[in-house]
């Protein structure tokens, strides 16, 4: 059987599989580590090799192959800045050979190891041998110091430049015909410091003296690499080093800054030592060979010279050429550059015995290209010298998706105009040969302008750095004063669009519905409102005017109100726009009465605003609103309401006022159900005292368990209102009590009965319309929503301490059951909150969070129990963490196992959607056997959950508490009350099946503190609308996907009226299902943060990864 490519790549030495990862002159030092046996191996296997690799510290390498690719670690500076290092490349060579020993011995029978000896015999012991001397234990600096390694006298610092006893290296330059070569001579100082013996010296050798100077080491180095390239051992000794003509421009310099480097032209000494010019770069110049300039001659002689500082000398002065780029040259000894000239013009030049000859006749067409522009004429020859006036500055950017990318200054000097990078001094006209000099001082004045603007030259333009064309443009704005223009490369013009006049018509029957026309002005240009959102919200950042040019959207204004305006716009593939069947203008937003609130800063901000007379009424009604001011409260209300209460009464008149909605979301316990009866004897009485007052009955609409809530409250603080209850009756006693629903002011009906009478409801406009606990009402698809949308109703309420429970939809739909349409519709509210929202961390999701909470300021009040009730005593919340038995663990680990692969499976092959049935089972099961295994048909095993309830509650009671129990189960609270039962404590239960009236009973009874000490309660049924202050201790057997749900149970406790710390726990199964939703909930707690609450769901958002962490 043939071995595996991963086999045959393990056999491969480490050095051929990881040899392309390392430089050159990497290779080269890695090797001399390695000779020179520095590398500590701890690990060298086919797959892995840890060593210690001893240079000026001890540097620990790492080299592995995962997936068929070499991975290589070091913790030396050199690997930290992204590049492979000599210690690995010594610990790989070190790896190879040791599993190549290691091979070696395992076929050698001579070094294998020895078999151990047999046991001898236990009825014939063996006599006791003589102990050997132990051998003295290794010293640490033998097993990781070389053993020339101990400590020594420091260095001098000059030990390779001359000290006595020490080195002095020089190195010898040496030109011949086609050939270039570098000696390095080490030369002995003896220690009284005369020169000693020299002997050339190999720079492998040399470069792995730790205290090298640096600058020798880069010369060493350059050798190396030529050596390399030249495919020549780098480690054979030398006399002399032959270089590449490309490493002589680097070269070069460093032996000129070294000052040891003589220099010698076949065979004689040009230059002992080598040194720098000065100055170092010289110039290229060309001179009028004076005898040219008489008149019978007939054309014109350039020298091209060099010039050095103050001095001049001709080019063909100089000693010699150095090939390369730049060129170099020496000039009596000292090195120069030469980077205005080619290697291929020197050799023209030579060719040309250092001479340019220009027919005279030719000089006109000399002088117009940019290398003539720069030569010197005679005055006979050259072109007449005319005055020009200061240029006109023009700044170019270049637009890329309306972002600039760079810019570029352009000079308008006349009809002309040129580059301010245009590196001709004067303008030539051939014709008239006349000459125009540029005004280089004006020109800088305009670069320095732009630098204190922020935008500095640079090589072909001017840099920028803003992306938002709309920003650069407002940083530029100063310009335009200063007679700077503006544009695009194409030469468009570019001006900022500002908003110009409005016009505000109301745009139908009513006050619900607005038009608003307008546009953004642009010079002599106007784009309609509506156009320049879309193009906006396409990210668009420039449009095309009529007039060709280009205006940019003023983007921070639009930041700011683009969103909002949009609302107007209809959506591509909508279930349904705003106003429906009322389509207006096409250059006009149709907005909702609501959303001009938000907007209200737009029409402040126009430059004039036309309105008619509805808009004009509505607009004054918007301005002389100085604030929710709370009324007194009403004379027949039987209480005291505290400050935050009364300022409710304000807010509901602020929104009936506007004719709006809205939502009451204060913390649970905050007294929801006695503001609203206050507020509806407040309406009450001024029905009363003003009989032009809208009046009528009101409707209000609760959960089945708030019925007798209602009935009492009322009674209790508004006696004087006429409270009639539709449920609980016969269906004739029902359509009688219809009948007469005008002689009410409140009337309560269920949810269901809502649903199941909703014709006898529809028919009556009701004054007001309350939905107590709306989240009932939380999908707009389900029949309860449709019928409680279906009712008439002057003015609507929501009532809900969770406003958001699951989805962000779930808002809209009570937003849009209370004021229509603020939120646009279902398709747009998707499309402009709820997906960008379901992205946290995009800017998406941040603006579109910004612009949903201000456009829900006014609509919904909330208020928590620290902010508005300090006085409540404090809730301590805590997890009770239970060991299953054995038993139980048994139970849950084959359930996890089951449904684990049973869920896995279908979400892979059916997706999540379609396999959500399956998924919410196998979820509902193991939370069940985390609970009890009784829950999931093992009655025989015990529960850890019902174990450490037992023990507490028993220890809660005896000290005089009372407590209340919740789980989602009722299967598991028959066993708890059956436990209750065994230990001899009285308890209360509730759940959704108990009678309202019984409900009350057993409320009042477990509030009486002669009553029963624990109340066993639905979650579902019981978290609602119960007022239990009576007891101080919460259990929560069953963590729930929405913390929210837990915190309104919880709530039954903490509220208004207690007066004892409040102590919730929670009952978590360890290694269970339990911990990993308590997990799973401080992972996704961002949505209700909207509102500033913590209340979310996560089920609905779960992934497979969440199903993993779950099912783990």
């Amino acid at each position: 059987m043939s071995p595996s490519p991963h086999a045959i790549r393990e056999q491969t030495p480490w050095k051929f599989r990881a040899k392309a990862l390392f430089s050159p002159t990497v290779l080269v030092r890695g090797d001399a580590y390695f000779r020179q046996r520095r590398v500590h191996l701890q690990e060298a296997t086919p797959r892995e090799i840890r060593a210690v690799v001893l240079g000026t510290e001890a540097w620990r390498c790492r080299v592995l192959e995962l997936n068929g690719r070499v991975h290589l670690e070091c913790n030396c500076p050199h690997f930290r800045g992204g590049n492979a290092c000599k210690h690995l490349w010594a610990s790989i060579l070190a790896a190879d050979k040791a599993m190549e020993m290691d091979v070696v011995n395992s076929l050698n029978p001579l070094t294998a190891p020895k078999p151990p000896p047999a046991t001898a015999p236990a009825a014939r012991p063996t006599p006791t041998p003589t102990a050997k001397p132990q051998a003295p234990p290794v010293s640490w600096r033998a097993l990781l110091l070389d053993a020339d390694a101990a400590p020594r006298e420091p260095l001098p610092a000059d030990r390779w430049d001359g000290a006595p006893g020490h080195y002095l290296l020089r190195y010898e330059l040496d030109l011949r015909p086609g050939a270039v070569t570098l000696t390095v001579i080490r030369q002995n100082v003896l220690k009284s410091g005369e020169p000693g013996r020299q002997q050339t010296a190999a720079p492998l050798h040399l470069i792995e003296e730790p205290d090298l100077p640096a600058q020798h080491r880069a010369i060493l180095e350059l050798l190396l690499v030529d050596r390399l390239l030249m495919r020549t051992s780098p480690a054979a000794a030398f006399e002399r080093c032959p270089l590449s003509p490309s490493r002589l421009p680097r070269l070069l310099p460093l032996l000129a800054d070294m000052g040891r480097c003589r220099v010698r032209n076949n065979g004689i000494g040009v230059a002992d030592p080598l040194r720098r010019g000065e100055p170092f770069e010289a110039a290229l110049v060309y001179e009028i060979d004076p005898p040219s300039l008489e008149k019978r001659r007939l054309e014109l002689v350039y020298l091209p010279h060099l010039r050095l500082g103050d001095r001049q000398i001709l080019l063909a002065e100089a000693q010699i050429f150095f090939s390369g780029t730049p060129l170099h040259c020496l000039v009596d000894g000292a090195l120069h550059a030469l980077p205005d000239l080619s290697p291929e013009r020197l050799q023209a030049l030579r060719r040309a015995r250092w001479r340019i000859h220009v027919p005279k006749q030719e000089v006109r067409a000399l002088f117009q290209t940019p290398e003539g522009a720069r030569l010197p004429l005679p005055e006979s020859l050259a072109p007449r010298t005319l005055p020009v006036a200061p240029p006109a500055p023009c700044l170019e950017l270049d637009l890329v998706d309306g972002c600039p990318t760079a810019a570029r200054l352009w000079l308008a000097y006349g009809d002309l105009e040129i580059a301010c990078d245009d590196p001709r001094p004067a303008f030539l006209d051939a014709d008239a040969w006349t000459r125009q000099e540029r005004h280089r001082e004006v020109e800088q004045q305009f670069l320095d302008r732009l630098e204190a603007l922020g935008l500095p030259a640079e090589a072909g333009g001017v840099s920028v750095s803003e992306s938002s064309l709309w920003a650069l443009l407002e940083r530029l704005e100063p310009l335009r004063g200063e007679g700077w223009t503006l544009r695009t490369r194409d030469k468009s013009p570019l001006t900022v669009g500002v908003l110009g006049p409005l016009r505000l018509e109301a745009g139908g029957s009513g006050q619900d519905w607005f038009e608003l026309e307008g546009g953004l002005v642009f010079g002599d240009a106007i784009v309609p409102l509506p156009a320049a959102v879309r193009a906006f919200l396409r990210g668009e950042r420039v449009v095309t005017l009529e007039n060709g040019g280009l205006g940019v959207l003023p983007e921070a204004w639009l930041q700011r109100h683009a969103q909002a305006l949009a609302f107007s716009l209809p959506l591509q593939d909508s279930e349904g726009s705003e106003g429906k069947g009322k389509k207006g203008r096409k250059d006009a937003l149709r907005l909702h009465a609501a959303q001009l609130l938000a907007l209200d800063e737009v029409l402040d901000q126009a430059d004039g605003l036309a309105m008619d007379r509805t808009s004009a009424e509505w607009r004054r009604k918007v301005q002389a609103f100085a604030g929710v001011a709370p009324p007194e409260p009403p004379a027949s209300f039987h209480g005291q309401l505290r400050p935050y209460q009364q300022e409710t009464l304000g807010w509901l008149d602020f929104l009936g006022a506007f004719g709006f909605g809205g939502i009451l979301a204060d913390d649970m316990g905050l007294g929801k159900t006695i503001q609203a009866l206050a507020w509806l004897a407040l309406e009450r009485e001024r029905r009363q005292a003003d009989p032009a007052h809208r009046g009528g009955p009101s409707l209000v609409v609760v959960p089945t368990s708030l019925l007798g809530t209602w009935q009492h409250e009322a009674a209790r603080f508004c006696p004087s209102l006429r409270v009639c209850v539709y449920a609980g009756l016969s269906r004739a006693a029902r359509t009688e009590l219809a009948a007469n629903f005008g002689e009410q002011d409140l009337v309560l009906v269920t949810y269901g009965l809502l649903r199941r009478d909703l014709e006898p409801l529809r028919r009556v406009r009701w004054q007001c319309l309350i939905l107590d606990e709306s989240q009932a009402v939380k999908n707009p698809d389900s029949q309860t929503a449709k019928a409680a949308r279906a009712l008439q109703a002057e003015r609507r309420l929501c009532m809900t301490g969770t406003p958001l429970e699951n989805r962000l939809d779930e808002l809209w739909s009570q937003m849009h059951l209370c004021t229509p349409g603020v939120l646009g519709s279902r398709a747009g509210f998707e499309a402009r909150f709820a997906r960008p929202m379901s992205q946290p961390g995009a800017e998406e999701a941040a603006q579109a969070r910004a612009l949903l909470q201000r456009l829900l300021k006014p609509f919904i009040l909330r208020r928590t129990k620290e902010a508005v009730a300090p006085e409540l005593p404090e809730k301590q919340e805590a997890v009770l963490r239970c060991d299953m038995p054995a038993a139980q663990a048994k139970v849950y680990a084959r359930l996890r196992e089951h449904y684990r692969g049973e869920i896995l499976a279908a979400v892979d092959t059916q997706g999540m959607d379609k396999s959500r049935f399956a998924v919410l089972e196998g979820l509902l099961r193991l939370r069940q056997a985390a609970c009890h295994p009784a829950l999931v048909g093992d009655a025989g095993a015990a529960s850890g959950k019902l174990e450490m309830l037992s023990r507490v509650v028993r220890e809660v009671v005896a000290e005089g508490h009372k407590a209340l129990i919740f789980s989602q189960f009722t299967s598991f609270l028959a066993l708890i009350r059956k436990q209750l039962d065994a230990d001899g404590i009285a308890h209360a239960y509730l759940d959704g099946s108990t009678p309202a009236q019984t409900r009350a009973a057993r409320v009042a009874a477990f509030q009486d503190p002669a009553g029963p000490p624990v109340f066993c309660i639905s979650l579902k049924a019981g978290g609602v609308g119960l007022t239990l202050t009576a007891a101080d201790y919460v259990f929560l057997m069953d963590p729930w996907w929405n913390p929210a749900v837990e915190a309104q149970a919880m709530d039954r406790a903490h509220r208004i009226g207690q007066t004892k710390k409040v102590f919730a726990y929670r009952l978590v199964s360890e290694g269970t299902i339990d911990e990993k939703v308590l997990a799973l909930q401080d992972q996704k707690r961002d949505l209700a943060a909207i509102l500033d609450e913590g209340a979310t769901s996560v089920l609905s958002s779960l992934s497979r990864e969440d199903l993993e962490v779950l099912l783990g």
